[in-house]
């Protein structure tokens, strides 16, 4: 299949316009204002859990610098700091997604710990800024993750 021939096999979506993220968050944001629930946890708890656990097994320093890159509404970040890290940073391209992780940790007493930053990871500069002038140690991406866990364990490797 050549170039032409798969982008008009691609399908757009919307989960892929930030007008969406947007307009999820906008909504998210009222529940917890309204309700205190947090929003949707994408693909559930365990999937999240699973990745805290590999954090806590293979990370040994509570100030080790963790990013998660599209944090969305925190919730990971969140679960890290209840486990005692303490330099945590989220982006997110969805001003609405900052401000509902930043209103849940302010509400969980864990804001010192969580540092959120709108970020446009397409952008270079936005990425610059974000960095700094330091590394992290651990860069956790949810999303892909959670793609990672839908793969069938009896799925055989089709890289072969």
């Amino acid at each position: 299949m050549n170039k032409d021939q798969d982008s008009a096999t691609f399908k757009a979506s919307r989960l892929g316009c930030k007008e969406h993220w947007d307009s999820v968050y906008d909504r998210e944001i009222s529940n917890f204002n309204e309700s205190g629930d947090i929003g949707e946890i994408w693909f559930g708890e365990d999937a999240a859990m699973k990745m805290v656990m590999w954090v806590c097994d293979n990370i040994d320093l509570p100030d080790a610098r963790i990013l998660d890159v599209g944090c969305g509404n925190g919730h990971l970040l969140l679960e890290l700091a209840e486990e005692g890290f303490t330099n945590l940073t989220g982006t997110d391209y969805s001003q609405q997604a900052i401000a509902l992780a930043e209103s849940i940790a302010k509400s969980r007493s864990l804001a010192d710990k969580i540092t959120y930053l709108k970020q446009d990871f397409l952008n270079p500069d936005d990425v610059s800024r974000v960095a700094g002038s330091e590394k992290f140690d651990v860069v956790l991406d949810k999303g892909t993750y959670d793609a990672i866990c839908l793969k069938p364990k009896d799925l055989a490797d089709e890289s072969d």
